[in-house]
C-alpha cells in the first residue's frame, strides 16, 4: 500500500511540476508579446493583437491573436486572425495560420492593399540552429490595391512558397548554412 500512494505521490508531483513549467512558459510568450507592443516599430516591429490568448495544455501552446498589426518602418500589415500552434513533443516546428484578409499600408508612398484568400498557412521548422524548411501556402489569393477604389492586381489558384536547408552546404566550422527555394 505504501508503494502505491509513494507512485500516486510521484505521479501527481510531477503533473505538477509539468502544469507549473507549461504556465511559465506560457508567460514567458505572453511577456514577449507584451514587449513588442511598446516596441519603437523602427529598431524593432511593434506587433500587437487586440485579444491575446494562449491555450493548448498540456500537449503544446496554442497562440491566437486577434485584430492583429504589425508596424515597421512606414508599412503596417494587419489581419484580422492570426493561430500559431507549437507542440511540445516538437518545439522546433511552429504551424500558423491567418484569417482573411490582410491589409498592407504604407504611409510614406502612400500605397494600400488587401489579400483576400481563403486559407493561408505557414510553417517553420528548425533544424538545430539553422532553419530546416520555412512553408507558405495560400489557397485563392486575390490582390487588391484599394487607394482610390477596389482595383484587383493578381489573382491565383494556388500559392505556394518553401525555403529549404540544404545539409550537403552546411559549414559547421565557420557556423554558415546555405537555403534553396
Amino acid at each position: 500500500m505504501k508503494k502505491i500512494v509513494a507512485l500516486g505521490v510521484v505521479v501527481f508531483g510531477l503533473v505538477g511540476l509539468y502544469g507549473a513549467a507549461w504556465l511559465w512558459a506560457a508567460g514567458q510568450v505572453t511577456g514577449i508579446v507584451e514587449q513588442y507592443k511598446t516596441a519603437d516599430g523602427y529598431q524593432n516591429p511593434r506587433i500587437t493583437c487586440g485579444s491575446f490568448a494562449i491555450s493548448g495544455f498540456p500537449f503544446g501552446f496554442d497562440l491566437s491573436c486577434t485584430n492583429a498589426s504589425v508596424e515597421q518602418n512606414d508599412v503596417m500589415v494587419s489581419v484580422e486572425r492570426l493561430q500559431a500552434a507549437i507542440e511540445v513533443w516538437q518545439p522546433t516546428h511552429v504551424l500558423v495560420f491567418a484569417q482573411s484578409p490582410v491589409q498592407i499600408t504604407d504611409s510614406f508612398t502612400g500605397s494600400r492593399s488587401r489579400v483576400d484568400f481563403t486559407s493561408a498557412q505557414a510553417s517553420a521548422r528548425l533544424d538545430g540552429w539553422r532553419i530546416g524548411r520555412v512553408s507558405l501556402v495560400v489557397e485563392e489569393p486575390v490582390v487588391t490595391d484599394t487607394v482610390l477604389e477596389d482595383r484587383p492586381v493578381a489573382r491565383a489558384t494556388h500559392f505556394e512558397a518553401h525555403l529549404v536547408d540544404m545539409p550537403d552546404r552546411h559549414d559547421a566550422a565557420a557556423g554558415l548554412a546555405s537555403l534553396a527555394h
